[in-house]
């Protein structure tokens, strides 16, 4: 009897939306550069506080219980004596649940003094998705 007692929760009508935070999952993209662009943008999304969680996926099919999925691809990237000094990436991002609410952008970043070009194009690209995705927590 006290199992069935804590196994049912409040009953939530099918009316109501739910307006929380989210938790988002970043696929990794092909290629070399791929995996820093995963792990650069799961921890600028993670520092902005607007999201439930920040996960890497291996692809947007992927079982799992994230109410955004992030799919960048790389378009282009160019490589100089300093590292990695152009990149343009493709990032399609949609809620699990309405994927007519799906935000399809294009970033390009390019290295600088104080900047790779990674960072300079992660930068608008993750204000976009809390922009966008994001909620601050309730508590």
């Amino acid at each position: 009897m006290l199992i069935g007692a804590c196994a049912g929760g409040p009953q939530v009508s099918a009316n109501e939306r739910y307006t929380g935070q989210v938790a988002a999952g970043v696929v990794r993209p092909a290629g070399a550069t791929g995996i820093a662009v995963q792990r650069r943008l799961i921890s600028a999304l993670e520092a902005s506080g607007d999201f439930a969680g920040v996960y890497p996926l291996f692809a947007p099919t992927q079982s799992s219980e994230v109410g955004v999925v992030i799919t960048p691809s790389i378009l282009d990237e160019r490589h100089g004596p300093n590292g990695l000094e152009q990149l343009r990436v493709q990032v399609r991002a949609e809620r699990q649940s309405q994927t007519r609410d799906a935000l399809k952008k294009t970033y390009s970043g390019r290295s600088s003094a104080r900047n790779t070009a990674l960072d300079d194009l992660i930068q608008p690209l993750a204000r976009d998705l809390t922009r966008r995705y994001g909620r601050k927590p309730v508590y």
